[in-house]
């Protein structure tokens, strides 16, 4: 059974985090606005590309390989940035989940090993205090 995003599966002015396979999470965005076309026909594929292929970097010769899909939500974002990268633990999500919707990143997010400062007082573990209300745990597959 495939999962996927739900029309009501992300919302405006969420955060996501992305992370590439086997690898740290390593980026976070807001979502700026989400789009969600169904009932896809080759016009409305056509429509939807020439409004936005540019930014989801997609030309309309891709529409002989979508017109068998069944919706197509888009997630625009603002406000990318790279962060100071940080593992995460999957336990519960299963192995291969692509999206993990959790209340708060801190949920997931593993512990990290503190060092040893070299200057006492100084230790803590560098992370910025993230914003409330809900946070997205991404992780994309290539």
């Amino acid at each position: 059974m495939k999962r996927k995003l739900s029309r009501d599966g992300i919302n405006q002015n969420e955060v996501i985090y992305f992370k590439e396979t086997g690898k740290p999470v390593t980026a976070k965005a807001t979502v700026h606005e989400v789009l969600w076309f169904d009932a896809l026909t080759e016009v409305k594929l056509r429509e939807i590309l020439q409004k936005y292929g540019k930014q989801i970097n997609m030309a309309l010769d891709a529409i002989p390989q979508l017109v068998d899909k069944r919706y197509c939500t888009l997630v625009l974002l603002k406000g990318v940035e790279t962060i100071q990268p940080f593992a995460i633990n999957k336990q519960g999500y299963g192995t291969r989940a692509a999206w993990i919707t959790v209340e708060n990143i801190n949920q997931i997010r593993m512990k990290e090993k503190k060092k040893k400062s070299r200057c006492p007082g100084l230790e803590g573990d560098g992370h910025q205090q993230e914003s409330k209300g809900r946070d997205l745990g991404v992780a994309l597959d290539r």
